[in-house]
């Protein structure tokens, strides 16, 4: 990511490719972390944490799918302005009890369960809407581009596929 971000600095892909490998290892170190045994406080807060980073990843990965592999964001100001907004409420939403209000020991497993709120649907509505349009936009990418373009696209394509293949699986 580093090295990506020095080769042109001023690129909006490099610098969301750059903040989206921040919040890939960010979230994968609070996620190891929430599953130690730590207090039940530590590890709500810790939950989370990795939502508010899933969240920032669904709109990173979005912004990522939409300015790939242009140099300025290719999104309107209004829609861009919308869905940052919509990113930035959903994002401060899972940091409530609005969505985890507490968590729960399972007796015989002895595993921490989250007990869900209400707030969760907007947590999924907007991770899945996000990363829902990144799809279908790369597609219409892939579809659309030609030669080397088309090449970069289907990397992508097959990178996003197979991380989130092995996120969900």
């Amino acid at each position: 990511g580093t090295l990506v971000l020095q080769r042109d600095r001023k690129s909006s892909t490099n610098i969301i490719f750059f903040l989206l490998l921040i919040n890939f290892i960010l979230w994968n170190t609070v996620s190891y972390l929430s599953i130690q045994n730590f207090d039940l406080q530590l590890r709500l807060l810790l939950v989370r944490i990795i939502l508010f980073y899933a969240v920032s990843q669904s709109y990173l990965l979005f912004l990522f799918v939409y300015t790939f592999p242009k140099k300025n964001i290719s999104l309107g100001k209004r829609p861009l302005t919308l869905i940052s907004i919509l990113a930035s409420v959903v994002s401060i939403l899972v940091l409530t009890p609005l969505v985890f209000s507490d968590l729960k020991i399972d007796p015989i497993k002895q595993q921490a369960t989250p007990i869900v709120q209400p707030g969760v649907i907007g947590f999924a509505l907007t991770a899945i809407g996000l990363l829902s349009a990144a799809i279908i936009q790369l597609f219409k990418k892939f579809y659309s581009s030609h030669g080397f373009e088309r090449e970069q696209v289907r990397f992508l394509l097959a990178g996003f596929l197979a991380t989130f293949a092995l996120i969900v699986f």
